[in-house]
């Protein structure tokens, strides 16, 4: 499991591709050093209709895409230890952003329950999860009631939109997935930032 880990988070990194021979040939969402598919105009727990231009931080964002804070349970885990978190993002200039598929009531409820100071987007109408191309489409029916929710992936952008890392477990049974289940640690992600600031 360890192993698997390590080449994603070394794939995914600031660095190419061909530096490392263990690296997948393909990988989930956008290429890195692209520009984001969507400017993220989404309803926040605010009430109001948010952007990246509104959101983002000095140095950029951290995207957290996830799957619901409604039903998934890893995904609760993750979005409370990134909003725990917050203040380690905003030190380094990435304003943290989670998007899921939940309605925006659904996340407002969530968001008051755990008192979270980091935005919540609500993509109910899937546009932001289809332009990044990360909707879970595995064994999920159209006509299923949790049809539409994402792979679980982080994004790190800086200010003008482009995609400088992404990171994600790879899924042991999905061919160009992410684990549900296994999210990259805080500090992981942090590092990640720390990399792409001393790029600038």
């Amino acid at each position: 499991m360890l192993n698997r880990k390590v080449i994603i988070l070394l794939a995914l990194s600031l660095f190419s591709f061909t530096a490392f021979a263990q690296a997948p040939s393909s990988s989930l969402g956008p290429a890195t050093g692209g520009k984001i598919p969507h400017d993220l105009s989404l309803f926040a727990t605010s009430g109001k209709m948010e952007n990246f231009e509104s959101l983002t931080g000095e140095n950029g964002m951290a995207i957290f895409f996830t799957r619901s804070v409604d039903w998934c349970p890893y995904c609760q885990k993750q979005a409370v230890e990134v909003n725990a978190r917050a203040a380690d993002f905003e030190s380094r200039g990435l304003n943290p952003v989670l998007i899921s598929y939940d309605k925006p009531d659904i996340q407002k409820n969530f968001s008051d329950k755990w008192k979270f100071t980091v935005p919540l987007l609500s993509d109910n109408e899937i546009e932001a999860i289809n332009a990044f191309d990360i909707l879970n489409k595995d064994g999920v029916s159209e006509d299923s009631p949790l049809y539409g929710f994402p792979h679980p992936i982080v994004f790190l952008v800086n200010t003008d939109g482009i995609i400088r890392s992404k990171l994600y477990i790879e899924s042991d049974t999905i061919v160009n997935g992410s684990s549900y289940k296994e999210r990259p640690e805080i500090d992981v992600i942090l590092s990640a930032i720390d990399e792409m600031n001393s790029m600038k």
